[in-house]
């Protein structure tokens, strides 16, 4: 299982090939998050309430790319309402 951690708030960032996400951070979602934005310019990784906060990188001010994992209704974290099994990347997600 691959892990990141938020570059603000150290919270861990399952990076999950399960596509219904992985298990012990959809129990966990306090410590966990399932979604990442990753600055385009830099790569520094900031999980999804860090992304709500700023839409741009704290480092150098780039573009982020978001990652969210569809996940199946029911699942206990930011349901979407949708499985899929691959990561969906939307670029400019939060753009202004």
């Amino acid at each position: 299982m691959a892990v990141y951690s938020c570059s603000v708030c150290a919270r861990y960032i399952s990076v999950s090939v399960n596509p219904l996400g992985n298990p012990v951070a959809l129990k966990d979602p306090a410590k966990w998050s399932l979604d990442r934005g990753t600055c385009a310019h830099c790569n520094i990784v900031y999980c999804d309430r860090c992304i709500a906060e700023s839409k741009q990188c704290r480092k150098c001010g780039g573009n982020l790319e978001i990652f969210v994992l569809p996940r199946a209704k029911g699942s206990g974290a930011n349901d979407t309402g949708t499985t899929q099994s691959v990561w969906t990347s939307f670029k400019n997600l939060f753009k202004k």
